[in-house]
């Protein structure tokens, strides 16, 4: 049963690390379906691809129960979404290959997407049971929120850098991932179209950095 409040989830971020634009932008994205002709390209070719998801996902699977399931996290929602979600379709594709390394990795902006791990220990810290709406600060790459979005109705990601939030919407999109909406904004005033929000945001307790490297 979907429940009417809604989650904040949140990356570790010092005060001046969102920028206060005045002016909020929007971005949706919707799933394409093509379902017109489709260019076959040469066997060879197709696979290659074949075989590239097949070593993704083995590795994806391995990387789940060594370097997640190992260190203690439990909850069955979030392993089985960190199965599903293609951490190398988030990624620049010359550091594809290092997708299912359990280590942040660097994307646009001079951010990093988060290391795997932490991703689901946030994500099993929420609590999640099913059915909810999320609230998202800092969308990144759009990893987590993909992550998120396994497990939850909706995920409402707002994003300051318009190239991550560029990029993060249509990565979700070609994923097919319709249930994230992305905005490009600032995240300390949150997505008041969809408030009231539950306080229930994760703040990894820490030293605070003017600069923090903010992992997604």
């Amino acid at each position: 049963m979907m429940s009417n409040e809604l989650n904040v989830f949140s990356a570790a971020m010092a005060d001046d690390t969102i920028a206060g634009d005045s002016a909020l932008f929007i971005l949706r994205f919707h799933c394409r379906s093509d379902a017109g002709a489709v260019n076959m390209g040469s066997l060879a070719s197709m696979e290659d691809h074949s075989g590239e998801l097949k070593r993704f996902a083995k590795l994806r699977d391995e990387m789940v129960e060594r370097n997640i399931a190992a260190r203690g996290v439990r909850d069955e929602l979030v392993l089985d979404a960190m199965r599903k979600v293609p951490r190398e379709r988030f990624l620049p594709k010359n550091l594809r290959e290092f997708a299912y390394e359990d280590s942040p990795l660097p994307i646009a902006g001079e951010q990093t997407i988060s290391q795997p791990y932490i991703v689901a220990f946030m994500a099993e810290a929420l609590l999640l049971k099913g059915g909810e709406k999320i609230l998202e600060i800092g969308a990144g790459s759009g990893y987590a929120a993909a992550v998120l979005s396994e497990i939850a109705a909706h995920v409402y990601t707002v994003e300051r850098l318009g190239q991550l939030a560029d990029k993060a919407a249509t990565t979700l999109a070609d994923l097919g991932y319709d249930n994230v909406h992305v905005l490009h904004g600032d995240g300390t005033r949150g997505w008041r179209e969809h408030a009231p929000m539950m306080p229930s945001s994760w703040r990894p307790v820490g030293r605070r950095s003017r600069n923090p490297s903010r992992r997604n």
